[in-house]
């Protein structure tokens, strides 16, 4: 596959396939108000300052996190129903981001099991919504671990899910059942999600829960001191409200409150290897990268491999021209004021 500027996954302007159902297509590029192509023109804004004289001669994009060492910070986003794209959906990402050495995170709604992951794919976070009775999300909490899940990510920017937004109404006639959960139906939302839902999941499970969809700094802050073990920057995409804010713009500032106490990702129009070195710059461990790994899957396993390799090796340069030797050597030096 190929995944450079202007001619591949990368690339907004990429070209789905006939073979895959426009309804689809339409679905996993809705951005409402162009929000998330604001999200990339932010970071394409953000001017990195080169450092010199810095010894580059072994370069490392290796990213440790809880005691596991990945080939780069770069993670596949979760999405919802992969089986839109290509046949074997989540389990050719699962290949794909094991082959490029990186992990993933598991849609609730995604169209394969968890239990049904491949026992040789990439280790992986299970992402979920927490339901106004919570007791129904148990027998996935369950599965996950079963599954091997190291933590779960929690979306916490959803009280609701519009199902009117043009690129949504369409997709329910085409939407596979939800098959994480009973009947095939995925539990409502809960409108009163607290802190206390962390501590929860985190006591029924034994495993980290994330927070997905943060994006004050004081919500972080708040966050981080009820004990939950990381927060996502993100704002979903720009599918859920359209006048929100860039990632870009509040990432350091949410960075600053955390102050080290948890790590911060963040994901949100991530196209490039030098946005991954800006993220990092700007106080982010890793990044989470959706549209263009789902544009790799048309490819299955070898295209989402394909994209995250080219990632990391854009990464690599950015790296090696900017002086930092390591991800740890990154750090708001490298961005313009």
């Amino acid at each position: 596959m190929t995944t450079g500027p202007g001619v591949g996954p990368l690339d907004d302007s990429f070209v789905w396939p006939g073979s895959v159902d426009s309804r689809a297509v339409g679905y996993i590029e809705g951005d409402l108000g162009g929000a998330n192509r604001r999200d990339v023109e932010a970071w394409r804004a953000l001017r990195i300052l080169p450092r010199v004289l810095r010894d580059v001669t072994r370069v490392s994009t290796e990213w440790q996190h809880d005691g596991l060492t990945f080939a780069s910070p770069i993670l596949v986003a979760p999405w919802a129903s992969q089986t839109f794209v290509h046949p074997e959906g989540e389990k050719a990402t699962s290949h794909g981001a094991a082959s490029a050495g990186v992990p993933f995170v598991l849609s609730s709604n995604s169209a394969t099991r968890v239990v049904d992951l491949p026992a040789d794919g990439a280790p992986f976070w299970s992402q979920l919504y927490v339901p106004p009775r919570r007791e129904d999300i148990l027998p996935y909490l369950k599965a996950s671990q079963d599954a091997g899940a190291l933590g779960f990510v929690v979306t916490v920017d959803a009280p609701t899910v519009p199902v009117d937004f043009s690129f949504r109404s369409p997709i329910r006639d085409i939407a596979p059942p939800s098959v994480n959960f009973r009947d095939g139906v995925m539990p409502a939302v809960a409108a009163d999600l607290s802190v206390a839902d962390f501590a929860w999941i985190h006591e029924v499970t034994g495993l980290p829960v994330l927070a997905k969809g943060v994006l004050a700094a004081e919500d972080a802050a708040m966050l981080v001191e009820a004990g939950v073990d990381g927060i996502i920057v993100s704002n979903h995409g720009g599918r859920q409200l359209g006048a929100v804010v860039t990632t870009s713009s509040v990432l350091a500032s949410v960075a600053g409150a955390v102050a080290g106490r948890a790590p911060v990702w963040v994901d949100g129009g991530i196209r490039s290897g030098e946005d991954v070195f800006r993220a990092l710059a700007l106080g982010a461990s890793a990044v989470l990268v959706g549209r263009p790994a789902a544009r790799a899957l048309v490819e299955g396993a070898s295209g989402v491999e394909a994209v995250l390799d080219e990632l990391r090796v854009q990464l690599h340069t950015a790296m090696t021209m900017a002086g930092a030797a390591t991800l740890a050597d990154i750090s708001r030096s490298h961005l313009a004021s």
